[in-house]
């Protein structure tokens, strides 16, 4: 009968009896379970050896790699005067690093994890250096344009790396802090780029502008060339590169 499965039925406790914030007696707290089994689950947090300056040259390299998106922008005028060039070629010009970048930072993204992140993250830098040079000495405006794109090439060899890097040698807490920092640390570097470029113009040539990443670029391979080759030699020999250059802890991380 309908009374005897009434009878048959779970009785609840009134809700009107229950404490604010606490369950009824007799029912069971699923969440609390789940919480106890993801804490023991977890994946333990890593991080590299001198984790410190591994994060700073990440970030260092991607802020680089993103301060030549702008530096075109300033110079502009001086541009057009110089090559005579029409509007729709100076509009080529300041995005022609943005196209490069984004044409190709999916794809060399993908062949830097599956032929190694290191070696990509080198041969961009190694790229941007004759990139630079000719847009800074370009005869013409279709170079200038050229070399804008094959920049950018390189910018995308190398950006997407470092945060490849990042989620591949930390994991857990520190890993989300890495992130953070390779976020704001290296936007607020690239957004100084127009104030770079506009300090440059007020002094040099337009063509400066483009040599603005060359000193750390080249002063990176330079350090990173002379530690691979004499890292096996005396010690007397490293101590001394370790002065001139500073710690080679970044770099031997890129080649080990």
């Amino acid at each position: 009968t309908e009374s005897d499965d009434a009878r048959s039925r779970p009785r609840m406790p009134p809700l009107g009896n229950c404490e604010v914030g606490r369950l009824p007696e007799g029912t069971v707290d699923v969440t609390e379970g789940s919480a106890r089994e993801g804490a023991a689950s977890g994946a333990p947090s890593t991080a590299p050896p001198r984790s410190g300056l591994v994060l700073v040259a990440l970030i260092l390299v991607a802020a680089v790699a993103n301060l030549n998106l702008s530096v075109a922008n300033v110079a502009l005028p001086d541009i057009a005067k110089a090559f005579d060039s029409s509007q729709t070629m100076l509009n080529l010009i300041a995005v022609g690093y943005s196209l490069g970048l984004a044409a190709s930072v999916l794809y060399l993204g993908a062949l830097g994890d599956r032929y190694g992140r290191k070696r990509m993250l080198v041969g961009g830098m190694a790229l941007s250096i004759p990139a630079s040079l000719l847009a800074a000495l370009a005869p013409s405006i279709g170079v200038l344009f050229a070399a804008r794109v094959l920049g950018g090439l390189a910018a995308g060899m190398a950006y997407p790396t470092t945060l490849a890097l990042i989620t591949a040698l930390w994991s857990g807490p520190p890993r989300t802090k890495a992130i953070a920092l390779w976020s704001a640390i290296g936007g607020a570097i690239a957004a100084l780029g127009p104030l770079a470029s506009g300090a440059l113009l007020e002094h040099f040539g337009a063509g400066s502008l483009f040599l603005i990443i060359l000193p750390f670029w080249s002063n990176y391979l330079i350090r990173t060339y002379a530690w691979i080759v004499l890292l096996n030699r005396t010690g007397l020999v490293n101590a001394l590169i370790s002065a001139v250059t500073g710690s080679p802890s970044e770099i031997n991380f890129l080649y080990n």
